[in-house]
């Protein structure tokens, strides 16, 4: 795997267990006196995770 993809590949995991560590810890996110609801980080760790693990095996199927 090229060092890009698996940085990629790294920070998209990272941010997506961020999100579900938000989402099971009930981590709030205000901003200028809005509270952003806890379903959008769900919905970003499920895309994040989809195109980290996509990512992943397309770079391992390229060998």
């Amino acid at each position: 795997m090229k060092p890009f993809t698996m940085i990629t590949v790294a920070l998209l995991a990272i941010i997506a267990c961020a999100h579900l560590l938000r989402a099971i810890l009930g981590w709030e996110i205000v901003i200028d006196a809005f509270v952003l609801p806890i379903w959008p980080s769900v919905l970003v760790f499920l895309a994040l995770g989809w195109l980290a693990a996509g990512l992943w095996r397309e770079a391992k199927r390229g060998h």
